[in-house]
């Protein structure tokens, strides 16, 4: 273990940097960035060219200006003809709910009258028929005593 503690690499050979190839594409490059900036200068707009060109901008911000004012004034009266228009349908809905209500409580009177009618007209049948069974029974009652008499007189 003590052997690989003390070994030690070789030194690795220096290689030489030649600066010729990196001086002559930094002097092309630089060439190139001079014409760049030349041309540029020579291609650009002239100072009259950008005041024209803010004038225009200027106009055109005032007339988007303008214009989006009086879309605003449209979107206005639109949404206040849309909210006028919203009230009265919802107002005729009421109405005719309410009226629809009416109709409806008038139909349930109508069943709850019918119903009692014929509650009646039961009540009435009701004691009609008790009354015919009380009598039937009276008649039963008074035909047995008198059969019961009657048996009664011929044992004796």
């Amino acid at each position: 273990m003590r052997s690989l503690d003390a070994w030690q690499l070789p030194a690795s050979p220096r290689k030489s940097v030649e600066l010729a190839p990196i001086l002559k594409w930094a002097a092309a490059a630089a060439v190139i960035m001079i014409i760049g900036f030349l041309l540029g200068r020579h291609t650009s707009s002239s100072a009259s060219e950008v005041a024209q060109l803010k004038a225009s901008m200027a106009q055109l911000a005032d007339m988007v200006a303008n214009q989006s004012g009086a879309l605003s004034n449209s979107i206005a009266a639109s949404t206040t003809a849309a909210n006028a228009e919203t009230v009265r349908l919802l107002t005729d809905y009421s109405r005719l709910q309410e009226e629809q209500r009416v109709t409806d409580r008038e139909q349930v009177n109508l069943a709850f009258h019918a119903v009692d009618l014929r509650l009646k007209q039961i009540r009435s049948d009701l004691e009609t028929v008790a009354l015919s069974a009380e009598t039937g029974f009276e008649e039963a009652h008074e035909n047995i005593t008198r059969v019961a008499s009657l048996s009664l007189a011929d044992k004796n």
